[in-house]
């Protein structure tokens, strides 16, 4: 999430490093493997104090958390060093870093009136964020339950709903305010060819059984209705190069089923439209899963369920084994790139989904927070990485 008030300084400790085929911890055959020169396929430590979020920042591994102080991670090691940080005033305020936007900041502040949403511009002449105006207000904490922020195409796209703000990078003027209804935890994304969001599954209401990607495309002073489906909503959206890609959840006689949709954000084209295994698992438990892009497909956590089920309920399958999934952008076909034992991931509803700020692909690795500390999924115990 970038916070920029972070935790109390996280250290690294308990190493488990697990090799292929070792499904059920067998760390024998991973230090064997390692003793021959080549890396684990899984490796995970145990976090002495938790966080909240991973990102990459200035080419590192950072780990942010809900003090002031942030730790930086060694991808080879996973050891963690505390980083200083700096706080002033209470944390009513949380400051983010905008990934495509080195200059600009997004500034929420938690207001007894509600949220205020602002963003803060790097002065070049003082080298000094300088704060800009209020650009919406919503109720108290419904930016937890907003859009957020997505950056593509030249462009900031704030969302909280209904109002779906478009920003200049390079400026941070306001240059349109559309209403969209997408409901609450919807799922946004942004690139060349504009902004994309749609309801999620929490905020499935909004589609009244019928879900729509809403589109704006660059320089269009109008939202656009670019697909109309049948579902509860959408469980993850993601965007791979000029292909739009959307996880589509709808109910029938039989059950929960999934659709893989793909779209060419230039024209609208249909890419590919394909029946889904489920992913994550049967859990739909409203998040908005995440799918993180990398320069092999697009990655998730699923919990492995017998080949040609369908689930009839709203529920997790505890104890099922946990893989790391590959979905090709271009066709929506899957693939396994490793099932992960138990000794680096915990087999019950708490491992999947993926959520926002959970985790990143670096250096040809997935790196993810595992094993959360509370009921709210975060703040989170455990770091999990995965070759890929």
């Amino acid at each position: 999430m970038g916070h920029v008030f972070f935790s109390r300084w996280l250290a690294a400790t308990a190493l488990f490093i697990v090799g292929p085929g070792t499904a059920g911890g067998a760390l024998s055959a991973a230090l064997a493997q390692e003793s021959a020169g080549s890396e684990p396929a899984v490796s995970a430590v145990a976090l002495a104090q938790p966080a909240d979020s991973i990102a990459v920042t200035d080419g590192h591994l950072v780990l942010d958390g809900q003090g002031c102080t942030s730790a930086r991670i060694n991808p080879l090691t996973l050891a963690a060093r505390a980083v200083p940080g700096s706080c002033s005033g209470p944390n009513s305020v949380q400051v983010d870093t905008l990934p495509g936007a080195p200059e600009v900041r997004l500034r929420v502040g938690f207001q007894a009136r509600g949220d205020t949403i602002q963003v803060e511009r790097l002065d070049p002449a003082t080298h000094r964020f300088v704060v800009g105006p209020v650009l919406m207000t919503l109720q108290n904490w419904g930016w937890v339950h907003s859009g957020g922020v997505a950056v593509g195409g030249g462009s900031i796209w704030i969302y909280g709903g209904p109002q779906l703000l478009e920003l200049s990078a390079r400026s941070d003027a306001l240059e349109h305010r559309f209403v969209v209804h997408a409901g609450f935890d919807p799922l946004l994304v942004a690139g060349s060819t504009g902004a994309w969001i749609t309801p999620g599954v929490l905020g499935g209401s909004e589609c009244n059984s019928t879900c729509r990607l809403y589109h704006v495309a660059p320089g269009a002073s109008q939202v656009s209705v670019a697909m109309s489906t049948p579902g509860l909503g959408d469980e993850w959206l993601a965007l791979s190069g000029d292909t739009v890609v959307v996880d589509v959840v709808s109910i029938t006689s039989l059950g929960y089923l999934q659709r893989l949709k793909g779209l060419d954000g230039a024209n609208g084209r249909t890419v590919f439209d394909t029946a889904a295994r489920l992913l994550p698992g049967p859990t739909f438990a409203g998040y908005g899963y995440l799918v993180v892009n990398s320069s092999i497909g697009l990655l998730t956590l699923s919990e492995l369920q017998p080949r040609g089920r369908t689930p009839t309920t709203v529920s997790c399958a505890t104890g099922a084994p946990v893989e790391t999934t590959r979905i090709d952008p271009t066709t929506g076909a899957e693939s396994e790139v490793a099932v992960l034992p138990e000794r680096a991931v915990k087999r019950d509803c708490s491992t999947v989904p993926l959520v926002a700020g959970q985790a990143v692909v670096y250096d040809n690795a997935l790196y993810f927070l595992s094993d959360p500390t509370s009921e709210a999924h975060f703040p989170f115990s455990r770091l999990v990485r995965v070759r890929l």
